[in-house]
């Protein structure tokens, strides 16, 4: 009998054992697979926090130019460099239905400007239709440009988001957007909708994805205000 007791004694400790055993191995799977997940998905969020902005179509807003002149040569502190040669050209933007209205004041035809990298042409200089430019900078306060699928004034920080992610900062009713092709685009709102826009490539180093978000907005917000 006292064979017997022991015997089953043995068995129930070997299965409690291996019943141990294989819970500290589940458990171990768990966490490893919640670990694993983790890191999926931090890894996940590090890649989407940045996406490829829309590069506005210059044959969309030369329509809308009235008056051009050059800016500067390349290549720029400031702004993203096509080339170490050429020049920078400024177009004045307005609505050319209200320049044929007298009812609208020269800050309502008045819509924005455009910066585009350009070079120098044998005898005539430059021209808006040469198709040797790049887009370097719009800013608008007002219609009917569009830049990618819906951005343009009127639009609200939904539909913004919507198209270009989260922003990096806020400041007050402005918001400022980073795109991985290194477009900085900096948002103001009035009255819940956007009223007017600066979006443009600056001249940014690679790490600026990288560093802490305080040094980038500093290095941002420096490239914004400044005037080369």
């Amino acid at each position: 009998m006292k064979k017997i007791v022991s015997t089953y004694i043995t068995v129930i400790f070997l299965i409690s054992c291996t019943s141990n055993e294989q819970s500290k191995k589940r458990a171990i799977s768990v966490k490893s697979d919640s670990i694993k997940s983790d890191t999926v998905l931090a890894d996940k969020v590090i890649e989407d926090k940045f996406i490829d902005f829309p590069i506005p179509e210059l044959d969309s807003i030369f329509p809308y130019f009235e008056t051009s002149g050059a800016v500067a040569n390349s290549p720029s502190e400031r702004f993203y460099n096509p080339s170490d040669s050429g020049i920078f050209v400024f177009y004045t933007l307005f609505d050319k239905i209200k320049m044929g209205n007298t009812k609208y004041s020269f800050d309502e035809q008045h819509i924005g400007t455009l910066t585009t990298h350009t070079y120098r042409k044998p005898k005539y200089g430059w021209s808006e239709t040469d198709k040797d430019q790049t887009f370097i900078l719009l800013q608008l306060d007002g219609n009917p440009i569009k830049i990618g699928k819906s951005i343009q004034v009127g639009i609200s920080l939904e539909e913004l988001i919507d198209e270009l992610g989260k922003p990096i900062y806020q400041s007050d009713s402005t918001f400022t957007f980073l795109g991985k092709n290194k477009i900085v685009g900096q948002f103001n709102f009035e009255d819940d909708k956007l009223g007017s826009l600066t979006y443009g490539r600056y001249n940014l180093t690679d790490d600026i994805f990288e560093i802490d978000s305080l040094s980038r907005k500093e290095i941002i917000e420096e490239k914004l205000k400044r005037k080369k």
